[in-house]
């Protein structure tokens, strides 16, 4: 007789878990849900690359700008729309050059990194892969590009191309450029 009664408790002890268990699934789903909403995913698709690999948060809060500048401001707004606008420059066929680098050249290094974790994972890539896969580095298919706000590209005798003027541009972000 003994035997039945533990079963019995021992079925009442699995019973009292399931309520923590569908419990302890919902916090875990609605911390996913926050994270994906506090790091501004804008797609669903956008929302799984950021969870499962998307470093762009983690890159910019470990990084410094090597200009030493900082926030001084709320800056989240002007970075989203610059960080759209670089979107929306290598849309479609062709890249708008111009409008890549325009709203660039007069931001510090803090702004720039801003803009960075603005633009996060699009399309499955950061703005760094964004720009590898647009800008060109060749005299055959790019002008030569010069401003004093460009690190290294401040005279038309640097010979700097797209993807070096850029860089120069970024140079000030402190993050570690890839393209």
């Amino acid at each position: 007789m003994a035997a039945p009664a533990i079963l019995k408790v021992g079925s009442q002890a699995a019973t009292a878990v399931k309520p923590v268990i569908k419990y302890l699934v919902a916090g875990i789903l609605l911390y996913v849900i926050f994270r994906l909403v506090k790091r501004g995913a804008t797609t669903l698709g956008d929302a799984f690359v950021n969870l499962v690999g998307g470093n762009v948060n983690q890159v910019v809060e470990e990084t410094t700008p090597s200009d030493g500048t900082t926030l001084q401001n709320d800056f989240d707004a002007q970075a989203k729309n610059i960080a759209d606008g670089q979107y929306a420059a290598m849309q479609g066929f062709g890249t708008d050059e111009e409008s890549l680098f325009a709203p660039l050249l007069a931001l510090n290094g803090a702004q720039l990194a801003k803009v960075f974790q603005k633009f996060g994972m699009r399309e499955g890539k950061n703005l760094f892969q964004w720009y590898s896969a647009e800008l060109n580095n060749t005299l055959l298919t790019s002008l030569n590009y010069h401003n004093e706000a460009s690190e290294g590209c401040t005279s038309w005798a640097d010979n700097c191309y797209e993807k070096d003027f850029m860089r120069g541009i970024w140079a000030k972000s402190g993050l570690p450029i890839s393209f």
